[in-house]
């Protein structure tokens, strides 16, 4: 297996102009529309034939399956897009790549520059029939890296960028040497929601209360003593009642890097007429668990009737999002309360839904609320439900008002990707493959 590590020790390997070397794939982020600039450094000791560099797009689909002998993987790669540059060339192997200038460092550094696409250029492999919740024509929006891993059969699901160096030597077919830079790609959005957006579907959870703790003259009493000795003698507090209802409203429609808007829905409903005002509800814990959902097909052919068929995969994942213990007595809860007023939550560290040829992934969200009132405790779901999270908005500037996209920002106004100043020397041009 070639070893594609991309490190500045070995004769080939590739710097980013943003980081001045090998940049680790979590901090090289780039989206739609970025220019991609940087340096293939070559060790003129290799006396090359020709180096090439590739921008590509690459995915991989691994479903397991299982027959009467044995276990296999039905596996299928395919590229999205794929960008080609043939940085030099020589009619054999030689030192002429030492015309093109030798750094202090003893390396021949060749610049090159890709702007990132933002849709999928090329066909699909093999038979890709029209099912929903998958694409089946080039022309849909880039999806974001994404990786999925399941240790059970070892199977991985993945969706990479990167760019990749080949240095040929003995020949101008087979590469020697090979390195790769990955690159993480987020698209974002540009078109903002509705003002007021649909929210997920829920059934409101009521609490039934029949309890002598709803009396305030229950709150004066204290000890056990003190009590029974009410209650032998006749003056024990009356029971009162009251009922309510508790949900929670999230939109199905959230961007990513934004506050999660959770609102709590409270409806009160008979009580007491000794009681004047409704009871105090008050939250103990909250947990909010995002469930990513994968679903893959790879096509095949059935083993026994030699028919094409489709092998498919569905996997989820359950994450954490937040788990807060309130405080004695807890929370005080109201209607139209929202989870920013005690607990801000950024949905941030998490890939946006897509859908592509053979993968596609989406969400479910599930909030599990603790509650007390009046002495009694319940624990409950407010809210459960499919929630589709949106790449992160952002918008276009344009100076003096004209066409001229100049770059972008985020809905908060702070730049998001910073235009690097072209370099002195001009980088061969491109191709598609």
């Amino acid at each position: 297996m070639p070893d594609y590590s991309n490190d500045g020790s070995k004769p080939l390997y590739i710097t980013l102009h943003s980081f001045g070397g090998p940049a680790p794939e979590s901090r090289a982020l780039y989206t739609s529309g970025d220019t991609i600039r940087g340096i293939v450094c070559v060790d003129p000791k290799l006396r090359p034939q020709r180096i090439d560099l590739l921008f590509k797009c690459h995915s991989e689909v691994e479903i397991p399956q299982s027959n009467r002998d044995h276990n296999e993987v039905c596996r299928e790669e395919s590229d999205l897009f794929c960008h080609t540059v043939e940085l030099f060339s020589a009619p054999e192997r030689s030192y002429d790549i030492v015309t093109l200038g030798i750094a202090q460092d003893g390396k021949v550094q060749i610049p090159f520059t890709f702007e990132f696409p933002s849709t999928v250029e090329l066909e699909p492999k093999g038979r890709t029939p029209e099912r929903a919740g998958f694409e089946c024509q080039p022309g849909y929006p880039l999806p974001p890296s994404y990786t999925f891993y399941r240790m059970l059969n070892y199977e991985t699901q993945r969706v990479e960028y990167y760019l990749e160096a080949a240095a040929f030597t003995s020949s101008k077919f087979d590469a020697e040497i090979q390195t790769r830079q990955m690159l993480n790609f987020q698209p974002f959005s540009l078109t903002p929601l509705s003002t007021s957006p649909d929210t997920i579907p829920v059934k409101p959870f009521r609490v039934e209360l029949m309890t002598h703790k709803l009396n305030h003259q229950y709150e004066t009493q204290e000890g056990t003593r003190h009590r029974i000795k009410r209650y032998f003698s006749g003056s024990e507090c009356p029971v009162r009642h009251a009922s309510f209802e508790l949900s929670a409203r999230v939109p199905n429609t959230v961007y990513l890097n934004s506050l999660l808007p959770l609102e709590f829905s409270i409806t009160h409903l008979d009580r007491s007429r000794e009681l004047p005002d409704p009871p105090s509800i008050f939250l103990r814990r909250i947990r909010i668990v995002m469930v990513e959902m994968m679903q893959a097909r790879v096509p095949g052919r059935d083993t026994w009737r030699a028919d094409e068929v489709e092998f498919d995969l569905e996997q989820s994942k359950h994450r954490e999002l937040l788990d807060r213990q309130c405080g004695v007595p807890g929370t005080l809860l109201h209607d139209g309360m929202m989870l920013d007023d005690f607990r801000p939550l950024v949905l941030e560290d998490l890939a946006p839904a897509f859908k592509s040829y053979r993968l596609s992934m989406g969400y479910a969200i599930e909030v599990k609320v603790w509650i007390e009132c009046a002495g009694d405790k319940h624990s409950f779901v407010v809210c459960s439900g499919p929630i589709k999270i949106l790449p992160e908005l952002r918008t276009l500037i344009s100076p003096n008002g004209d066409d001229g996209l100049v770059g972008v920002k985020d809905a908060e106004g702070t730049e998001a990707n910073e235009r690097e100043s072209p370099p002195p020397y001009a980088p061969p041009p491109y191709k598609r493959t």
